[in-house]
């Protein structure tokens, strides 16, 4: 990879690291069964980078280093191949998420400006909108995008990896995108009642009750994601409880016309999921490992200021 570069390189070992003196700076290495790029030492502080950039004691490195190293040396055809096209193609991605997450914002600002209890649809929009983030970061990690490593492997109790599958054939992950997915085309394209808003989001708590169940008796082990998924439904349930007037509660034409349509909405985006989700995200996974491999480790080589 580095010749592509037109970086030269030069492998070695220091047999007493007690005596090294940064004279290498920087070079590759292997630390704590992970290759990191040693970039510079300021004040006894090692800056090491792989995917993030991360900072060590000299005397922890020095430790844990077992003196091995690949140095780096410029020449005059140092560079990126198709630099300019690599930059291209990162810009224009972020110009479409750019794009993407501006049409969302649009049509929840129609939606708010619509409603007469801002604060309601606000609350709720939030709500469905961390709840389909969060069941995105599930699907993601379900095609190996390990979106929550950190959290998630933070305790032996932790598995955010793990497929929920209802009656052992729908993953959970599916109907959370439908269910999410529905709420928001209603929310945004209908003005829904207090009373049927409640009554959605009382729907899923028995999902949420199997959810718990799974996890505490039968798989014994918890994914942090999911957790913070059912806490959001049930946080947008207690919510929903409390704005209701019970006093005047009864089902209208409109109720009736709203529940036809999420129940068709919902068999719609669940069929969607079930069919394409997985191989939608496993593409983009597998195009964001290219992206890394062409943009990414590009960055990485650029990090090295031979």
């Amino acid at each position: 990879m580095l010749r592509l570069y037109g970086i030269d390189t030069q492998a070695g070992k220091i047999t007493n690291t007690e005596t090294f003196g940064n004279e290498i700076l920087p070079f590759l290495t292997r630390i704590d069964d992970a290759f990191v790029v040693v970039e510079n030492c300021k004040e006894n502080i090692y800056k090491l980078y792989t995917d993030e950039y991360t900072y060590i004691e000299k005397d922890a490195f020095l430790e844990k280093w077992d003196g091995t190293f690949l140095a780096f040396e410029k020449t005059q055809y140092s560079g990126e191949p198709q630099y300019e096209n690599h930059r291209k193609e990162e810009r224009l991605q972020t110009l479409y998420i750019i794009l993407g997450y501006c049409g969302l914002l649009v049509l929840c600002v129609f939606s708010v400006l619509a409603n007469e209890n801002i604060f309601s649809i606000c609350m709720n929009l939030l709500g469905c909108g961390i709840g389909g983030f969060l069941t995105y970061c599930i699907m993601a990690q379900h095609v190996g995008k390990n979106i929550a490593k950190k959290i998630c492997t933070n305790s032996h109790h932790f598995d955010c990896n793990i497929e929920y599958r209802l009656g052992g054939i729908i993953d959970l992950a599916d109907i959370c995108a439908a269910y999410f997915a529905t709420f928001f085309s209603l929310i945004v394209f209908l003005k829904l009642s207090t009373l049927f808003t409640t009554l959605f989001w009382a729907s899923a708590i028995p999902v949420v009750a199997w959810s718990l169940w799974t996890q505490i008796f039968v798989v014994k082990k918890f994914c942090p994601i999911c957790l913070c998924l059912l806490t959001d439904i049930f946080v947008l349930n207690v919510f929903n409880i409390c704005t209701l007037d019970f006093g005047n509660v009864h089902f209208s034409n409109s109720d009736i016309r709203d529940v036809m349509c999420c129940v068709l909405l919902f068999i719609v985006y669940l069929s969607f999921s079930l069919k394409y989700s997985k191989d939608i995200l496993g593409k983009c996974v597998q195009t964001e490992y290219n992206v890394f491999i062409t943009i990414e480790q590009p960055k990485l080589i650029r990090n090295i200021r031979v």
